[in-house]
């Protein structure tokens, strides 16, 4: 497409360039578009060229036929066409006005032509920069967070009240003082671990929404518990409710050992859930 529509832009420089040089050839006296023996009539506001090939069709038939004097009655025919037009033509030409009109017309012509070939060049220059542009712009939607460590290959790592969790390779993480967040190659999804002390799931779930997002009043649509294993006395999810038009998962796990709770907050997009499910599962 981008090909296509530079060529366009050279054809259109070229037919800028050809009428202004019509227009220029024109105004020299240069016979363009008269052939010869057309009449011409120049009165004093007015212009007329009127092609007088029928005339010399008849001029030369006459010429042709026997006892005839072709020369003299083709010269008599154009001197009465002559007074006809000029019979006829003053009466209808308005004095100053048309000719006003016309180099007007023809003045505000040649700017728009070179207008639009200065608009046309200045198209085809940018036509390439949108490339470059692009390039340098890439960087800055790329940059992360300088705060975040970018792993290449799965780590362990423990949370600030002690819990073990693998980071999936690929995965960015960012640990501050009550909290930990991982985030996978898409930026549209996250998942933070928060260690609390709690009477209960549902107590240790809130507080920890209160450091992730403090400002997160999502429903909740169902908790359901699960088995304990793997060194946790007490396992509990929490489902919650998302609108259609957000296309969001929002879950969150509460993990007890003892006194203290674990809670695992994933929250993002339906479509990165499920394209990072195997690496969600690692964790």
């Amino acid at each position: 497409m981008p090909e296509l529509g530079r060529t366009i832009l050279i054809l259109g420089i070229v037919l800028v360039v050809a009428g202004s040089a019509i227009i220029l050839l024109g105004r020299t006296g240069l016979p363009i578009g008269r052939l010869p023996g057309d009449i011409t009539y120049r009165g004093k506001n007015t212009t007329v060229y009127f092609p007088s090939s029928p005339a010399l069709g008849s001029a030369s038939s006459s010429r042709c036929s026997p006892g005839s004097s072709g020369t003299s009655a083709n010269n008599q025919r154009t001197r009465r066409y002559r007074k006809a037009l000029q019979a006829v033509i003053p009466p209808l030409s308005l004095p100053g006005t048309f000719s006003a009109f016309s180099k007007w017309s023809e003045r505000m012509c040649l700017r728009r032509l070179v207008l639009s070939g200065l608009l046309a060049f200045i198209f085809v220059f940018v036509a390439n920069q949108p490339i470059h542009a692009a390039a340098v712009a890439a960087p800055q939607n790329t940059t992360s967070d300088p705060a975040a460590e970018h792993l290449s290959a799965d780590a362990q790592r423990i949370s600030t009240g002690g819990a073990t969790f693998t980071v999936p390779a690929g995965w960015s993480i960012k640990t501050d003082k009550d909290k930990v967040v991982l985030a996978p190659p898409e930026p549209d999804m996250h998942v933070a671990i928060i260690d609390t002390k709690a009477a209960d799931a549902r107590a240790a779930v809130a507080a920890a929404w209160t450091i992730y997002k403090p400002d997160a009043k999502r429903p909740l649509k169902l908790v359901t518990p699960r088995p304990a294993r793997e060194g946790w006395d007490e396992r509990q999810v929490f489902d919650y409710e998302t609108s259609p038009n957000e296309r969001a998962t929002v879950q969150a796990v509460a993990y007890r050992a003892g006194s203290n709770w674990t809670v695992l907050i994933l929250d993002g997009s339906d479509m990165t859930a499920e394209k990072r499910s195997a690496p969600i599962g690692l964790i």
